[in-house]
């Protein structure tokens, strides 16, 4: 089976704009365990799809609305960015982090996306710096793309990359039941009637 390659143009290339954007979640896919970042522990990711209100202009896609993958750490945390997606949405915060959170329930979800560029060589970057709720007035977005949106080849090559998954510890072996003729330990509190 051949590889299918395709050309996307430089406006399919283009990164969103820089400034606040509305977008509705799309997909939410498990990337398993992935290594620590800067010496922290090895965790759980997830990559979230945002939707936006932007389309693409021109190329192969044009006409259809433009799409960012993130990924997040499994952890509601104050300064996780899974904790800004959840308060944005609306979700209330402390019952997430008591209760645990479902993460399919971000699905079809809006909110606004603060973005911002990178400049990595020749390319710049759209990296989503912050969540914000949909501020009164502004109606929330109907999502176009289907919940199985593919995730890129890089995101795709990260989870496959990912550290195998911890082995649970082993189970406690239970006690052996004492044999019939063995001498069991008693201990009491109570005091021998014979001593008073």
């Amino acid at each position: 089976m051949s590889k299918i390659v395709s050309y996307k143009s430089s406006a399919e290339r283009e990164p969103l704009s820089e400034g606040v954007h509305t977008a509705v979640i799309v997909a939410v896919q498990e990337m398993g365990l992935q290594p620590g970042f800067e010496n922290k522990k090895p965790g759980i990711e997830y990559a979230i799809c945002f939707e936006f209100e932007t389309r693409v202009k021109e190329g192969l896609n044009m006409g259809k609305r433009r799409t960012m993958w993130i990924t997040v750490s499994a952890s509601l945390h104050e300064k996780s960015k899974l904790t800004q997606i959840v308060k944005a949405i609306g979700c209330d915060l402390a019952v997430a982090q008591r209760d645990g959170f479902d993460l399919d329930t971000l699905i079809g979800r809006s909110l606004q996306i603060g973005i911002t560029h990178d400049v990595k060589g020749d390319h710049r970057y759209a990296r989503a710096g912050s969540f914000y709720k949909l501020p009164v007035g502004v109606l929330p977005l109907t999502p176009e793309h289907q919940q199985t949106e593919p995730m890129p080849d890089f995101l795709q090559e990260r989870r496959d990359r990912g550290l195998p998954p911890t082995p649970p510890p082993p189970a406690a072996s239970p006690s052996p039941a004492p044999s019939p003729t063995a001498p069991v330990a008693v201990t009491s509190t109570l005091e021998p009637l014979w001593n008073k």
